[in-house]
């Protein structure tokens, strides 16, 4: 026959620290890959508006060879606007697109009207819109009909060409 002590009971399971250590150890994991995943979203905001600018190119193209010319490339039915408005979007979904009169801001946020600008004239026409994450602090991506497509900190009223 087994002697059995009443007293000695051996329960399992963890103790209210191990399971705080662990919860502890979790949260700081996680806090770690949602700080790396915030980076990776800027990146890819940066990403999506260069593509959508880059598709501006090829709609300006189809502008140009209804009617010979780029005026109101940026504001017309068939234009480019749709496009340069989408990758404003990226930034602040209430965001604008600021014509020929408005010079490019640089606005992370999309707040400010200069953050997306497009200006267009009978033979040219350039877009920019603020990134998230740019290499150059202060800059957009900016776009044109001369098939520049580059980084850059500003495009004045009136001008129809990305510049250094």
């Amino acid at each position: 026959m087994q002697n059995i002590n009443p007293r000695k009971s051996f329960k399992s399971g963890f103790t209210l620290i191990e399971l705080l250590v662990v919860v502890a150890i979790i949260g700081i994991l996680a806090s770690v890959v949602l700080a790396n995943l915030s980076g990776a979203r800027r990146k890819g905001i940066d990403a999506a508006i260069k593509a959508g600018l880059g598709n501006s190119r090829a709609q300006a193209a189809l502008f140009y060879d209804n009617g010979q010319v780029y005026t109101d490339v940026c504001i017309n039915t068939g234009g480019i606007n749709p496009l340069v408005l989408n990758a404003a979007q990226r930034l602040n979904a209430l965001a604008g697109v600021g014509d020929n009169t408005v010079p490019f801001i640089y606005d992370e946020t999309g707040v400010d009207p200069g953050s997306a600008v497009c200006h267009d004239n009978d033979t040219d026409w350039a877009a920019i819109v603020s990134l998230k994450d740019p290499v150059t602090p202060f800059s957009g991506w900016c776009v044109d009909s001369a098939g520049v497509a580059m980084e850059t900190t500003h495009l004045l009223s009136g001008e129809f060409a990305c510049t250094p």
